[in-house]
């Protein structure tokens, strides 16, 4: 049974996407709405909210030099949870040695993401723009 439940974790766990990063590289991800709550499951990542739907992060480097230590090639630096308004993403994220490899920008898709009711959003900005541009152009009674 638990050799059952172990083999389930780790097949939820592969699932997730996984985005490259190197510490000459600022990876910038766009959800398609706006983020709530960003949660960075390690110390080995540092990050922030710079828009309203876009985080930036890079791996962290405690002694950050010229020299070649740090992390090796695939390594699983932490996982990255991103909650907009109405979904929720989750990304493995990996080290890579070449700048040339890491992701600049990550869009992420709803083919992505799985359906989330925040509780914090009453409606969805995309709503309330759809709105907006119906009250707009109706006409007058």
């Amino acid at each position: 049974m638990i050799i059952c439940l172990i083999t389930g974790i780790a097949v939820h766990l592969s699932a997730n996407e996984k985005i490259y990063i190197n510490r000459e590289v600022t990876t910038h991800i766009v959800m398609p709405e706006n983020i709530k709550m960003v949660d960075i499951s390690t110390t080995k990542i540092i990050g922030n909210q710079c828009t309203d739907n876009i985080v930036r992060i890079k791996p962290y480097l405690e002694n950050d030099s010229i020299s070649s230590e740090g992390y090796s090639e695939n390594e699983l630096l932490g996982t990255l949870t991103i909650i907009g308004e109405r979904h929720i993403a989750q990304y493995d994220i990996l080290y890579t040695e070449s700048p040339d490899c890491a992701s600049t920008i990550y869009n992420v898709s709803y083919n992505e993401t799985q359906s989330y009711i925040n509780p914090e959003v009453s409606m969805p900005m995309a709503e309330i723009a759809r709105y907006a541009w119906a009250v707009y152009g109706s006409r007058r009674k």
